[in-house]
């Protein structure tokens, strides 16, 4: 989809080539804690957010700048304020 493909999303939600996500009513962009695989808590910055019918999804980065995906239970949003 055009918005991945140049840079301003991380991921688009699609039926049958149709978008069906709606933004999240949160701010963007916003710090969180993504447990990974591991159960590790990875410090992150959401810079994407919507739900759809099934699922709420979100886009992040890692400080590193590697791009990921993950569903509503597998972050923990923490706001605009670094943490500690």
């Amino acid at each position: 989809m055009l918005d991945v493909d140049e840079g301003r999303a991380i991921f688009v939600q699609a039926e049958e080539g149709e978008p069906i996500g709606a933004p999240l009513d949160i701010i963007i962009p916003q710090y969180a804690f993504w447990k990974n695989e591991h159960g590790e808590k990875i410090p992150v910055i959401v810079v994407q957010a919507e739900e759809a019918p099934k699922m709420d999804i979100f886009g992040f980065r890692d400080f590193a700048g590697q791009s990921y995906v993950c569903t509503g239970p597998e972050i923990e949003l923490l706001g605009t304020i670094p943490p500690p």
